[in-house]
C-alpha cells in the first residue's frame, strides 16, 4: 500500500517530535496552533470571495447575500401586506417569512384586518 505525501511527511518527522523535551513540544504546539489559525483564516477569505463571485453572477447583491434574501425583489410588489401589532414591523408576503408571523395564522396580521 502506497503512503500519501502527508503520511510520509508525518513518518519522517515523528522520530524528531518524539525526541523533543516537553518545553519544546509546548512551543511547537503553540507555533502549530498559530499556523493552523492563519491557514483557516486564509481558507475562509478564499471561500467568501468564491461565494461572492457566484452571488454576483446570479444577480444577488452583497446585502441580499448577507441578509439571506435569496429572491430578487419583484417590481411593484414591495407593498406591506402584514403588520406585527407589537412592533409595527411589516412584511409584503414575499421572500423570507419573518419570525413574528412564521407558523401563525396570517389573517390576524393582515394590514386591512388591523385597520
Amino acid at each position: 500500500m502506497t503512503r500519501t505525501p502527508h503520511q510520509a511527511a508525518l513518518a519522517d518527522i515523528l522520530p524528531l517530535i518524539e525526541s523533543l523535551e516537553l518545553p519544546y513540544l509546548e512551543s511547537l504546539q503553540q507555533l502549530l496552533g498559530e499556523h493552523i489559525d492563519k491557514r483557516r483564516r486564509e481558507r475562509i477569505t478564499e471561500a467568501r470571495a468564491k461565494i461572492m463571485q457566484i452571488a454576483l453572477r446570479v444577480g444577488l447583491t452583497p446585502e441580499q447575500l448577507v441578509q439571506g434574501h435569496l429572491h430578487r425583489p419583484h417590481a411593484g410588489t414591495g407593498q406591506a401586506k402584514y403588520r406585527d401589532p407589537d412592533t409595527g414591523k411589516t412584511w409584503s408576503g414575499l421572500g423570507t417569512v419573518p419570525r413574528w408571523i412564521k407558523g401563525k395564522d396570517r389573517i390576524a396580521f393582515l394590514i386591512e384586518h388591523q385597520a
